[in-house]
């Protein structure tokens, strides 16, 4: 962890990370294939203990109960990321245009936490983490590490990164907020600039 000017902790994501590969069941997901142009970001609202990224990527392991449609591509958390839904399809994650054009990143935290609790030990690796996935897809998929708001998002300016909130404020395809009003999300963003270039490794 680094210190920024102003003494608040800073997210500076610059180490190599492996992505645990669980697949979702075939049923969770659409597999028409795309080029993705947008990062979602997500907050679990689920637990932040380390290893909570494959406890949620094996909810999706098995076919979900009829009508439930749930899914995400990544899940992160403070030790490791896993892999569920492959990039070029299309995962369940933020109503039908965030859903077409959106890789879907589920970072383990909630919507409520404060902004001191995103910078406690536990979600600042989380964060840290979360930011060298983010950058990986950037670089795949060439995505430019730009924050894209509601008001982009409605004039069409898809390229970029953006959160739940913003995509459900743009196409009211959805009534989530999260990852919440206090998730660092100008530190998370210079934090992916910062990784890029770094690979991401997949596991065998």
């Amino acid at each position: 962890m680094s210190i920024d000017a102003e003494g608040a902790p800073r997210i500076v994501a610059s180490e190599v990370l492996s992505i645990a590969m669980i697949p979702a069941h075939p049923t969770n997901y659409d597999r028409t294939t795309r080029s993705p142009s947008l990062i979602v970001i997500h907050a679990t609202d689920g637990c932040e203990s380390t290893h909570a990224d494959i406890d949620g990527a094996f909810e999706l392991t098995h076919e979900l109960p009829h009508g439930k449609k749930k899914s995400w591509h990544y899940i992160v958390d403070a030790d490791s990321a896993a892999q569920c839904v492959p990039d070029e399809h299309i995962a369940w994650h933020a109503g039908h245009h965030g859903n077409v054009i959106g890789l879907g990143v589920e970072i383990c935290g909630s919507a409520k936490q404060s902004r001191d609790q995103w910078y406690d030990a536990v979600s600042l690796a989380t964060l840290n983490n979360a930011a060298r996935v983010v950058a990986g897809l950037c670089i795949r998929w060439h995505i430019p590490a730009i924050l894209r708001d509601a008001d982009a998002l409605r004039r069409g300016v898809t390229q970029g990164i953006a959160t739940h909130a913003a995509t459900a404020e743009a196409w009211h395809e959805s009534d989530h907020t999260d990852p919440g009003p206090n998730f660092p999300l100008a530190e998370f963003v210079h934090a992916v600039r910062v990784a890029i270039g770094v690979s991401i490794v997949p596991k065998p």
